[in-house]
C-alpha cells in the first residue's frame, strides 16, 4: 500500500530520472491516490490512478522505479482515462520539481468522479464521505449539481442517482 509519504518519494524519484534525460514531465492524479495526497486522513491506496506526459517515458521510468522499490510494475496506471471527463480540472499542485510537476484535481471533481464510479466493494463510499465533508455538500440537490457540472446527464447511470439519494437518506 502507498500512503502520501511513499508516493511523494516515488514522484522525486521519477523526477530525478526525468532530469537527468532532460525531460519535463506532468502528472494528473485521479481517485483514492489523490485523496491520500489531498487529506492526511485518507487511507492508503495500492495504485496511482493517473494521466501523464510524456506518456511511454513515464511508463517506462515508473516500470524502472517499480523494480527497484519492488512495486509492481503499474503502481502508477492511466486506467482512468476513460473516467475523465473532457474539461480540464482547475488543481492543486501537490509536487514541483526540477522536471516533474504532480497535481490533483479539485475536490468537486473528484467527487463527481467517485459518484460517477460509485462501486461496491471498494474504498468509493468512504471516500465520497470524505469529499462531500471537504467541499462540502450538505444535500442531494447539491451533489446532484456537482456531479452534473462535470458529465452530462446521458453520461450518469440511474445507478449513481440511486447511489447518491441512499447516501444522503442515511445522512438526514
Amino acid at each position: 500500500m502507498l500512503n502520501k509519504a511513499h508516493i511523494l518519494e516515488l514522484f522525486k524519484k521519477l523526477d530525478q530520472r526525468l532530469e537527468a534525460k532532460c525531460l519535463k514531465g506532468e502528472i494528473g492524479v485521479f481517485g483514492g491516490a489523490a485523496l491520500c495526497l489531498l487529506y492526511n486522513e485518507r487511507i492508503p491506496t495500492k495504485d496511482v490512478d493517473a494521466l501523464f506526459e510524456p506518456t511511454e517515458v513515464i511508463r517506462k521510468l515508473v516500470a524502472d522505479i517499480a523494480e527497484d522499490e519492488n512495486l509492481p510494475p503499474d503502481w502508477l496506471n492511466d486506467a482512468v482515462k476513460g473516467f475523465i471527463p473532457e474539461q480540464n480540472p482547475e488543481h492543486n499542485t501537490i509536487y514541483d520539481g526540477k522536471a516533474l510537476l504532480v497535481w490533483v484535481p479539485d475536490p468537486k471533481y473528484l467527487f463527481a468522479m467517485k459518484a460517477l464510479a460509485s462501486r461496491a466493494n471498494t474504498t468509493d463510499l468512504s471516500d465520497i464521505k470524505l469529499l462531500i465533508s471537504k467541499i462540502p455538500i450538505a444535500t442531494l440537490d447539491e451533489a446532484v449539481e456537482v456531479l452534473h457540472n462535470y458529465y452530462p446527464k446521458g453520461q450518469i447511470s440511474q445507478k449513481t442517482y440511486y447511489f447518491l439519494e441512499e447516501l444522503f437518506d442515511k445522512n438526514s
